[in-house]
Order: structure tokens, then sequence, then C-alpha cells
């Protein structure tokens, strides 16, 4: 049997609105995008994690924890913090912004390290 993909599973005209059938279609349209989104994501976030191992800690949990604490707390998206952290670590960010943002991880390693 053929594998389709999401995108051929569009229409849903036949299905009566409301129907049981036609909300789990919804549903799993929606999970999907959300995938999609946490796959596209992850290149970033793997090189993040790859430059904070080189320059902060040894293990790629302990830079995803660091990631993720950023994220926490600035409020934002881990992969929106990866992108920050790779521009910064390649030497594309502001100065203002790589002076905050390495502050930031180290304070955070410290943390991590006093655990």
């Amino acid at each position: 049997m053929p594998v389709m993909s999401h995108e051929s599973c569009e229409d849903t005209t036949a299905l009566p609105g409301g129907s049981p059938i036609a909300e789990e279609i919804q549903r799993l349209r929606q999970q999907v995008h959300q995938r999609d989104e946490q796959l596209a994501s992850l290149p970033v976030i793997e090189q993040a994690k790859g430059m904070l191992m080189r320059d902060f800690t040894p293990s790629p949990e302990v830079a995803f924890q660091l990631l993720a604490s950023i994220a926490k707390a600035t409020e934002t998206r881990v992969q929106d913090v990866a992108e920050r952290l790779v521009r910064l670590l390649t030497g594309t960010a502001s100065t203002p912004t790589a002076e905050r943002s390495y502050e930031t991880v180290e304070e955070l390693r410290q943390v991590h390290i006093e655990k």
C-alpha cells in the first residue's frame, strides 16, 4: 500500500462538519505540523548544543539543559535561543547581544555545575 503524505490528505469536504473523523483528521494535521516545526528546528539546536559542549560543558544533556534554562528565563523558544547562540558564537551577533548572551550562558553553566 502506498504511503500518502499529509499534504495529499487535504480534502475532507466529503465528511460532515464536526464528525469524529473530520475532527481526528484536523487533530492529526496539527500534530504533523508541530512535528514538522520540531524537525526543522533540530539542526540549529544540535549546532548550538555542539558549540556549548565545545566551550562550556562536556555533555549534550547539560548543553540542552542550558538552552532550555535560557529559553525559560527569557520566555523564548529553545529554537530561538539556539539560533541566537549560533549567531553569537559564529560572530554574526551584535556586540552587546553577544556579551549578554555569553554572560547568561556562563551564569547558567555555573548553576548546573553546582547542582
